[in-house]
């Protein structure tokens, strides 16, 4: 599939998310009557800004009022997210986050002024919240229901399985991992894994390679694709029980690292690739 019609596919999807949250809207009261304002916290010209003005044009279309694109770069996105998180929590402003405004800032840079949530349980009640706003509560007590149900079914799969010790690789050089107060570990200790850096004071800390050997994990991970290959300097290491024994394990980064209702489907797949490893560790 060519880059144009993965785009157009992409922007479809946006879109249609945007336009189901809004559906119940137009059913239950006049709303929108305004224009609504998509905070992009990159400026002009740019990837996320060419995805907001597709997705900003088909949801006006289908709620039948303007959507103003409103660029507020700045900080690595963290200017417009503060703007966003800092709105009137009206329905009438929008946020199109991205890897980096939702999941890398509030881990790397401690002076970040928006906290996306950090557990299971804030993502299911954020859910539920952000229903209420846009009033259409039963889809999303349903949708909370849904996530915490599924989560309970991967905690009653995996509680009993053998421990096995991970190391989260978030950045190369220098080497960073997440503490036990990120999301990701929430996901390991649902599969029944420890994060071996867990007990970290800092959310997203930097470590030396020597730590790592010393710690000698049974499981390195990162988020990324095949392609990228984020972990290949690792295979270097041949007698580290990871290296060894083959357990390098890549994470979708689109839903790994993000604190929202996808969280679930990344650690039923993490689940998966841990259950994979254990077998290898036999």
């Amino acid at each position: 599939m060519d880059k144009s019609r993965a785009r157009s596919r992409h922007t479809r999807r946006v879109a249609l998310a945007l336009c189901c949250a809004f559906a119940a809207f137009t059913q239950a009261q006049p709303y929108p009557n305004r224009p609504l304002r998509l905070i992009v916290p990159f400026p002009p010209g740019g990837g996320n800004d060419i995805l907001a003005r597709a997705v900003g044009q088909r949801l006006a279309e289908a709620i039948g009022q303007q959507v103003i694109v409103d660029n507020r770069g700045g900080a690595g996105g963290m200017v417009g997210g503060q703007i966003a998180a800092t709105s009137d929590p009206n329905g009438y402003t929008l946020f199109l986050g991205s890897l980096g405004s939702l999941a890398h800032n509030p881990a790397l840079r401690p002076n970040n002024p928006y906290d996306p949530p950090r557990d299971f349980a804030a993502v299911a009640t954020s859910l539920e919240r952000l229903a209420a706003l846009a009033g259409t509560d039963e889809v999303g007590k349903a949708a909370a229901a849904k996530f915490r149900s599924e989560l309970e079914q991967l905690r009653n799969t995996y509680a009993a399985r053998t421990p096995v010790t991970v190391f989260f690789q978030v950045w190369q050089a220098p080497l960073m991992t997440l503490n036990d107060a990120h999301l990701v570990s929430a996901a390991m200790h649902v599969c029944g894994a420890t994060n071996i850096f867990g007990a970290l004071p800092q959310l997203a800390p930097t470590v030396s390679l020597e730590a790592v050997l010393q710690a000698d994990p049974d499981v390195i991970a990162s988020s990324g694709s095949e392609q990228s290959d984020a972990l290949k300097s690792w295979r270097r290491f041949g007698n580290m029980r990871a290296v060894a024994r083959g357990n390098l394990v890549l994470l979708p980064g689109d839903t790994m690292t993000r604190a929202g209702p996808r969280i679930v489907d990344a650690t039923r797949t993490l689940c998966q690739k841990l259950d994979a490893a254990r077998l290898r560790l036999k």
